[in-house]
């Protein structure tokens, strides 16, 4: 950023008092002629360096427009978007950015397609409190009008011949069959800590394994086990079965036990206490 000519010139007039030789100029008067050249010096840097400012402003605006975009930046870009507020004609870029207003929380987006059929599949999320661990987790955005917002938004920013399918849909469904083995010294048969501090602290393990997921993160089974082995208590969880599937499409059924890991259509997996798990708790005998 270009500085004052009074700032230009009084560094000018310190490089002077701190060469001995220039000693003799000592003048105190406005005009006095080494002044004067300071001044004038002064003057031709301020426009120097103002016409380099104006010529990086250029550049950026250029390099604004004529970037080529990559899944990455869709994904950001629905992520700036602010409900309520609208884009200026011709800009990608609010004038105030306000962060109480972006709602989307959670965003990723791939291409999908061959030569000729391409689009870009973006998926969004907003953020909501899970009632069970307290964690901050995603959640599907259901309002029609926010999604439209949303949707006139991402026409506007994207780039022209591109197709982008939005999508914000409910966490996929996984489920679990397991044999646990526990120690009856501090878990009891219904997997609840005998000291009373907590009524289902592997669900609590295995909710918090997936809460913290990114977005479309992948669920590794060995991540999953080791969620539930490091739950006190727990000797062994043998896995019977990991599956999951779309809660809002009639998917085929993941066997996440046999590929090892799985990354959900949505974005991020559910995770309901009682419901969709199958435990068999079995005392640890040595």
């Amino acid at each position: 950023m270009a500085r004052t000519i009074a700032q230009i010139q009084q560094s000018i007039i310190d490089a002077k008092n701190a060469n001995s030789n220039l000693a003799g100029l000592n003048s105190t008067s406005r005009v006095a002629e080494w002044n004067l050249w300071t001044s004038i010096v002064a003057i031709c840097q301020w426009t120097l360096e103002t016409l380099f400012d104006l010529h990086v402003s250029e550049v950026n605006t250029i390099i604004s427009t004529m970037k080529a975009h990559t899944v990455q930046w869709y994904a950001q870009k629905a992520m700036a978007f602010q409900y309520g507020d609208t884009l200026p004609y011709g800009s990608d870029s609010y004038v105030v950015i306000d962060p109480t207003k972006q709602i989307v929380k959670y965003s990723a987006a791939q291409e999908i397609g061959g030569i000729g059929n391409k689009y870009i599949s973006l998926a969004v999320a907003q953020a909501a409190v899970d009632s069970f661990t307290g964690d901050t987790i995603c959640a599907q955005i259901t309002d029609s009008a926010t999604m439209a917002a949303l949707t006139g938004y991402i026409t506007q920013v994207k780039d022209a011949g591109i197709n982008v399918l939005l999508l914000s849909l409910p966490g996929d469904i996984h489920k679990c069959t397991a044999t646990i083995y526990y120690d009856p010294q501090i878990l009891n048969a219904s997997g609840q800590r005998v000291d009373g501090t907590d009524n289902y602290p592997v669900d609590r393990a295995i909710a918090q394994y997936i809460n913290k997921l990114p977005f479309q993160g992948l669920i590794t089974v060995d991540a999953y086990v080791a969620a539930v082995a490091a739950v006190p208590g727990v000797i062994s969880f043998k896995l019977a079965a990991l599956t999951a599937t779309e809660n809002i499409i009639s998917g085929p059924t993941i066997d996440i036990l046999a590929q090892s890991y799985y990354r959900s259509s949505a974005g991020y997996l559910t995770y309901t206490v009682g419901s969709n798990q199958t435990f068999t708790w079995t005392v640890f005998n040595p």
